[in-house]
This record gives structure tokens, sequence and C-alpha cells, in this order.
């Protein structure tokens, strides 16, 4: 953006022939709140497009770029664009959309149809589509026992490949037809295959076999998992890919037993 931030951000594009004033229109990460951001009285032309960055500054200046209030969850959330009236959503991802990737961007080629795109063109029609992400039925985290993990994707004709070694998924990596048994520490890597499309997105859960003795471990400071799945001493010279959890509890005592506030792929090295 005009800061040098890398934001995320939101295009609208006017495909009638006539030009709409989106003075009083509303965008929303919240399908409980659709007044959250309101446009300033700009006109978007017949058949172009407007950026709109979620970086959470809230600048509503129509000679400038406009921020909204707002960031998008990575992960996924609810997202809408809201009429003058703050109650009709002309268009909306509903629950939520999909999760996201850095320098990909999701969203309509046609009628009905949501992709990823390889290629993000702000300001230009979508192009490069890409294949979606395969989803996990479940989060990753911490288990205490064996459990069956699905993956699935909406495209019939898409096909699923995964990893289990942390190398990253390819088109003759072993494909997914029946639940993933998971009965230790592992992290899967997934990504979907279809004739016509680029390769989707990479997508990895982490799932850690808690032992007996720490199960029933609290702390009133946040707890930090670190996993380099036995990949020995931390190197000086390049990151070691890892995975990282962290636990915070912040209205009682923290526990490895609940959901990460956060976990992540991510790489150490020894300064």
């Amino acid at each position: 953006d005009e800061d040098g931030d890398f934001s995320d951000w939101i295009e609208i594009h006017n495909p009638t022939g006539a030009a709409i004033n989106f003075g009083g229109w509303y965008l929303t990460d919240n399908a409980g709140d659709l007044r959250k951001w309101q446009f300033p009285s700009i006109q978007l032309d017949p058949d172009a497009y407007m950026v709109i960055f979620a970086s959470d500054k809230d600048r509503t200046d129509p000679g400038s770029e406009l921020h909204t209030n707002f960031r998008l969850n990575g992960g996924g959330e609810y997202l809408g664009l809201v009429q003058p009236n703050g109650s009709t959503v002309a268009h909306h991802y509903s629950p939520e959309f999909p999760p996201q990737t850095a320098d990909i961007s999701y969203g309509i080629i046609g009628p009905g149809e949501l992709r990823y795109f390889s290629i993000p063109t702000p300001g230009a029609p979508n192009s490069e589509s890409m294949c979606e992400s395969p989803q996990f039925s479940r989060r990753g985290g911490t288990f205490t026992a064996a459990f069956f993990m699905e993956l699935t994707v909406e495209s019939p004709d898409a096909v699923i490949r995964y990893t289990l070694d942390g190398s990253p998924p390819t088109a003759s990596s072993t494909g997914y037809v029946a639940p993933i048994a998971v009965t230790n520490t592992t992290q899967v890597r997934a990504r979907a295959f279809e004739t016509g499309l680029s390769p989707g997105p990479i997508v990895s859960e982490t799932y850690i076999l808690l032992a007996a003795d720490v199960q029933s471990f609290t702390s009133d400071l946040p707890i930090i998992i670190v996993e380099n799945f036995g990949a020995g001493t931390i190197p000086e010279n390049f990151f070691q890919p890892a995975y990282m959890a962290i636990f915070d509890d912040e209205t009682g005592r923290s526990t490895l037993m609940s959901d990460p506030d956060l976990d992540t792929r991510v790489g150490f090295k020894m300064r």
C-alpha cells in the first residue's frame, strides 16, 4: 500500500454498463455487524475495478487509497459487501472464505465459480486459475489418542496429494484415497491438482502427540511448543523447518490440551 506495508486487499469490479456510486455502501468481516466500514462517496465506472486495503488503518479519503477498519483472517472468515441500507448483502463469502496463502489471490472467475489465482491481478480481470485448497477435518494442535484425519475438496475432478515428511506435495506425491491415521506427531501437507488448472496452494496441519506427564500441565504464562521432527541440532547458516504452537489463556491458566492460539510452520537457525 502507500505506506509500503503488505496489506490484505479486496477488489470490486463493476461489470455493468453504468457507473456506480459506492458512497454509503459497507464492507464487513462480521455477519453480525453489516455496517462495520462505510465507503466514502466514490464512483466506479463501467467495467472498472476498485481496490480497498483491509489493513485496519480506516482511511476514507476518496482521493487516496481506501483502507478498511479491519484486517482479513488468513485462515478464513466472513466477508460481505452491503448496500447503503445497511441490511441488504450484495455479495458475501459465507460462512467464510477458505484459507489464504501469501501472494495468491482468491475470487470470482465466472458466475458462481470461485477460484484461487496464482498471479494476482489487482485492477484487472482474474486469470491463471488455480485448484482449490484441500480442507482438513481437524485443525492442527495437540492430541492424546490416535485418530483419522480426512482431506476434502469440492471439485469432483480434483486429486489431493499429500506428504508426511514435511516436503511440499507434487504431482507424484501420494494420492489421498482414504482417511489418514494419525498415531504419532505428524505434519500433513496437502495440495490439490486438477486438469486445466494450476496446482492449488499447499496447506499444512501439524498434530503433536502429548506425553502423559504433560497432559495435565498448566501455567499462568503462555506455553510454547517447538517441534523440529527429529532434525537434530539447530543450524547456524540456514533455516531448519519446524513447527511452533502457542497456548495462551488470557482468562485463566494456559494448558496444552486446549486449541493453540497460534500454530504455524516456522524456520529456526542459531545466531
